[in-house]
């Protein structure tokens, strides 16, 4: 067995996240960012101002508390500030270490859909109008397909740059989600899905198929087509999709009552647990260097404790 498949076998029988795929740290090589794996534990290279740097382990799998020390070492030896982790769950940080706690770059609290059940047992599960609104959307006529090529990333990328001006945030540019879909294997691949109303397309979501597991990570729609309910359509054959591929669970990939009631509120209408995640934490490796960190980010009119997340749903999704 090759190492990739190793390491991502190890993930799948950990409950593991695709964050620690070798197909998610070839993603964040194109990207630009330094990689290691230390005790099979993915940790990626952020360059921060001032010539500074930290470590960042998402979503460690299972049994990984073990390659802490040894990270912290190794970044420390790099002359990075800090080593941030954001766990599965709640993980011991090493003996003599400073831990801040720190914002949450991928989301705190998500919805987690058994997908191994019938049609019937799924739309069973959501609330009436989940259901209905992917009915609507069926009798309006929408069609869903899944697409890939440039013409395909273009397509997403104008209606999320249609839904950021919109919901005010900032899109992503154009070659972050070519990367997104460039690397796949027989075991990952993220996926473009598009809602069709005759030739227009109206919504589009971007969902990581990975071992037993897919996760939305990306959506968008035409807000001035809302009235079609596409995005619930997109939603239920996502999951249809993770289903007949193989997979047990879809993710529906954060939840936020507070800062998205109307993302939150769509995805829990399909159903699902409720999951959450403990609070990143930093472990701080230089604490001269980590006070200057946080007193740039002062400087620059951010809290401390928040941090633009890299990763994730956009604030499209809802449509997420």
């Amino acid at each position: 067995m090759r190492h990739g498949s190793l390491v991502n076998a190890r993930i799948e029988a950990g409950m593991g996240s695709f964050l620690q795929t070798m197909e998610w740290e070839e993603i964040q090589r194109r990207m630009g960012r330094a990689t290691r794996r230390i005790d099979g534990v993915l940790y990626i290279r952020h360059e921060l101002p001032l010539g500074m740097s930290y470590w960042y382990a998402p979503r460690p799998p299972m049994g990984a508390a073990e390659s802490i020390g040894a990270a912290a070492e190794a970044a420390l030896g790099e002359g990075a500030a800090f080593l941030r982790i954001e766990a599965a769950e709640a993980i011991a940080p090493p003996n003599g270490r400073h831990v801040n706690p720190a914002a949450n770059m991928q989301p705190v609290e998500t919805v987690i859909i058994d997908v191994s059940r019938s049609d019937a047992a799924l739309l069973g599960a959501m609330h009436p109008k989940t259901r209905y609104n992917i009915r609507l959307a069926e009798r309006h006529g929408v069609i869903i397909r899944r697409e890939s090529g440039d013409d395909a990333v273009r397509r997403f990328q104008d209606l999320i740059r249609h839904t950021a001006a919109r919901d005010g945030f900032h899109p992503h540019p154009l070659d972050h989600y070519a990367k997104l879909l460039a690397v796949r294997s027989p075991q990952f691949s993220n996926e473009l899905l598009f809602a069709y109303l005759g030739d227009r397309p109206v919504a589009a979501a971007m969902v990581n198929w990975c071992g037993s597991r897919a996760t939305y990570l990306h959506g968008a729609s035409d807000y001035a087509m809302r009235q079609c309910m596409a995005p619930h359509l997109v939603q239920w054959e996502a999951m249809r999709g993770a289903r007949d591929g193989g997979c047990d669970v879809y993710d529906l990939w954060g939840i936020d009552d507070e800062r998205w009631p109307g993302i939150s509120r769509f995805k829990r209408g399909f159903g699902g647990a409720i999951v959450r995640y403990p609070a990143a934490l930093d472990i701080v490796l230089s604490r001269p260097r980590y006070a200057l960190y946080q007193l740039q980010r002062r400087l620059r009119g951010r809290p401390v404790r928040v941090l633009d997340r890299e990763y994730g749903t956009s604030p499209v999704n809802v449509n997420p």
